[in-house]
């Protein structure tokens, strides 16, 4: 019950702040929570630049905040985080929609998709919850696709 309290007061804080992330608008209470759940988790923050993750003889690219991949992001939010995204709904989803490393209204309506294809709440907000299920794909070291996978 503390942590769900901690997280409301958290998010109600940040929301009447307008606190932001790098290229993100401020945080909402629904946001924060990640496809409806209650409990934050400390590391999360604004997702702000991308990573790649070396998988045997492939990478996968990530969106991070300061290299935790447990990290937020919503419409407003720009930046290599948000292609890493796009990337992986169209590549491993097959949803077509541009990776031009804007969080807009058309990721946002293509997160949702993903998010009810994986039995979440489709929000349309990248959180921990969503990190955690989305497969993202795999790319050779010369930038050739190799499937998808986590």
């Amino acid at each position: 019950m503390r942590t769900w309290r901690r997280a409301v007061a958290t998010a109600f804080a940040v929301s009447a702040l307008g606190i932001t992330g790098a290229g993100t608008a401020a945080a909402s209470p629904t946001q924060l929570g990640d496809s409806g759940t209650t409990t934050v988790t400390p590391s999360a923050g604004w997702c702000n630049t991308s990573k790649l993750f070396p998988r045997g003889s492939v990478s996968i690219r990530k969106p991070v905040y300061n290299g935790n991949p447990d990290c937020l992001m919503g419409v407003g939010a720009s930046g290599s985080h948000v292609g890493a995204l796009q990337d992986a709904i169209r590549y491993c989803y097959r949803i077509n929609i541009a990776v031009d490393n804007v969080f807009g209204p058309r990721t946002k309506a293509a997160l949702r998709t993903v998010q009810a294809a994986l039995q979440l709440r489709d929000d349309g907000v990248y959180g921990p919850l969503t990190e955690d299920r989305i497969v993202w794909p795999k790319k050779t070291s010369t930038g050739l696709y190799s499937g998808c996978g986590r």
